[in-house]
């Protein structure tokens, strides 16, 4: 232990600082019981304030830290994010670009390539960690929902006993179950493959199966 006036060895049982005269007054943290010479801020063998006003600043600096490291973070994903939509924009451009092994018509570009464009915009000026699992999950199940084959909800495959509960969106004319559809509708509002706002009432009811492209 350490005079906190001139930094001399002093121990417990003195009641004067042999180097500077200092009167020594001894306190236990109330953390961990160490013994501390009165009139420190801060426990040397925890680390911890030993008085309220201390205690708010090792508080605010903590918070601080971890908002500074939570915001690093989030910042992180929406680059990858961004490198992964910007991959998928330059690969659409490529005629041989093929996704479940099949091209992507004329009207399959247009949907991606706006629906990234819609997911970019969000992505950019959002701070919702939400935002980010939905563009994340755009990108991880877009295969699927390009399939025609399967509803794009539910990604189980469309069979001719669905021919009466079908529904598709009016912009992408990509589709499924309606009631899927319908569910999906009433917690997100917008279309799962072109991002475009949707209502149920907006919604295209089919009745047959639709081919492949």
């Amino acid at each position: 232990m350490y005079c906190r006036r001139c930094g001399a060895v002093i121990t417990p049982d003195m009641r004067y600082c042999t180097n500077c005269g200092d009167a020594l007054t001894f306190i236990k943290c109330p953390s961990c019981g160490h013994l501390l010479q009165k009139g420190v801020k801060f426990c040397t063998q925890c680390g911890k304030p030993l008085n309220f006003n201390a205690w708010i600043k090792v508080a605010k600096r903590s918070i601080k830290e971890r908002f500074e490291i939570t915001k690093k973070r989030f910042n992180e994903k929406v680059e990858q994010l961004n490198e992964r939509l910007s991959t998928l924009q330059a690969n659409i451009q490529d005629p041989n670009y093929k996704i479940l092994g099949r091209t992507l018509n004329y009207r399959q570009k247009e949907t991606l390539t706006n629906a990234i464009r819609r997911i970019q915009e969000r992505i950019a000026t959002s701070t919702n960690q939400e935002e980010l699992t939905e563009a994340q999950e755009w990108l991880d199940l877009l295969p699927e929902r390009l399939d025609q084959e399967k509803c794009f909800v539910c990604f189980k495959k469309l069979s001719p006993d669905d021919a009466n509960n079908l529904a598709v969106c009016p912009y992408c004319e990509h589709g499924g179950h309606y009631d899927h559809f319908v569910s999906w509708l009433t917690q997100k509002n917008i279309c799962p493959l072109c991002r475009n706002n949707l209502t149920v009432r907006q919604l295209k009811r089919v009745r047959i199966i639709r081919e492949t492209d």
